[in-house]
C-alpha cells in the first residue's frame, strides 16, 4: 500500500522514472533487461558460485575506506 502511496506522489511531483532496468553480472554483462517506459518485471537467475569466484578473483573490497554514516 505504501509503495502504491510513493508511487502516486511521484506522479504528481513530475517524476517519471525511464525504465531500462538491468541485471548485470559481476563481469559486466547485461542478463536480463525491462523494457523502456513501461511497468515491467524481470525474472533472472544468479549464481552465488560465480559471484564468489569472481569476488576471490578480483578481491577490490579489501581496498575500501572505512566511514560512517552517523
Amino acid at each position: 500500500m505504501w509503495r502504491d502511496a510513493i508511487a502516486s506522489a511521484a506522479m504528481a511531483n513530475g517524476c517519471h522514472y525511464r525504465g531500462d532496468s538491468r541485471v548485470i553480472n559481476p563481469q559486466g554483462e547485461i542478463i536480463a533487461t525491462a523494457d523502456a517506459h513501461q511497468a515491467t518485471r524481470i525474472d533472472a537467475e544468479l549464481s552465488m558460485a560465480a559471484l564468489r569466484e569472481y569476488r576471490e578473483k578480483f578481491p577490490a573490497w579489501q581496498d575500501a575506506d572505512e566511514f560512517r554514516l552517523w
